[in-house]
């Protein structure tokens, strides 16, 4: 009976801690989404808290107003201010709502159901599973000095590689090549291909040798997550 009271105690505790985080997830969301439309309905500049994104926005919401008006026959009607913003608010909602998912900065990603605390846990074992399961069989092969085979290379590779944003995937074809024609496996065979070579990833050469800069973790960061400040649209 304890056993059975201590687990519902759990289960409880992990359900009301994932709606917790659940709601601050869609709290942080409708913020973000607060921020973006002030800055456009205040056409914020780059350099005064707007954002390329917010700016763009305006311009379609712009457009999309005219139009209305011009359909309308409101031409010679002005809107007040509060019913310009109430339209523009309206407009660039339903813009906001039409970002392609491949564009949409990772703030302004709508949170989902399989992003709680719940639902990680109840599912770890089948995400990470094979994940922990390849480590174990990478370290048992190296106790026993066994030959890696090229993915199990790339996996203890990647782990070297500095910087948070900087993974396997992000190198060129000519780093991948070299670092495996190297054996970097060995963390001595890449401390030293570090320093006699500069990493180049797929958009840009990053000029290192050891480690990255705090700019450039900077710069491959924002490539990779495209935050609502970097965003462009063509």
């Amino acid at each position: 009976a304890p056993k059975s009271s201590i687990l519902t105690v759990f289960i409880f505790l992990l359900i009301f801690a994932s709606l917790i985080h659940y709601a601050l997830q869609w709290n942080h969301y409708w913020r973000v989404v607060a921020i973006l439309k002030s800055a456009a309905i205040k056409r914020l500049p780059l350099t005064g808290g707007g954002s390329v994104l917010a700016l763009d926005l305006r311009r379609q919401a712009d457009d999309i107003l005219k139009n209305e008006q011009k359909k309308a026959n409101k031409k010679s009607t002005r809107l007040t201010k509060k019913e310009e913003k109430d339209k523009l608010e309206t407009i660039l909602n339903q813009l906001i709502n039409q970002i392609p998912p491949d564009e949409t900065p990772p703030d302004l990603v709508k949170p989902a159901f399989s992003e709680i605390l719940f639902f990680k846990v109840i599912t770890f074992p089948f995400t990470y599973g094979h994940i922990i399961l390849t480590y174990i069989k990478i370290l048992f092969k190296r106790v026993q000095n066994k030959e890696l085979t090229e993915i199990e290379k790339q996996i203890i590779i990647e782990r070297y590689l500095p910087g948070v944003a900087l993974t396997w995937d992000t190198l060129s074809d000519q780093d991948q090549d070299s670092l495996l024609a190297q054996d970097c496996h060995i963390r001595a065979n890449f401390d030293k291909w570090t320093t006699e070579n500069i990493i180049t990833t797929s958009d840009a050469p990053i000029n290192t040798k050891g480690t990255l800069s705090a700019k450039d973790k900077r710069e491959i960061r924002q490539r990779r997550k495209n935050p609502v400040s970097t965003i462009t649209t063509e």
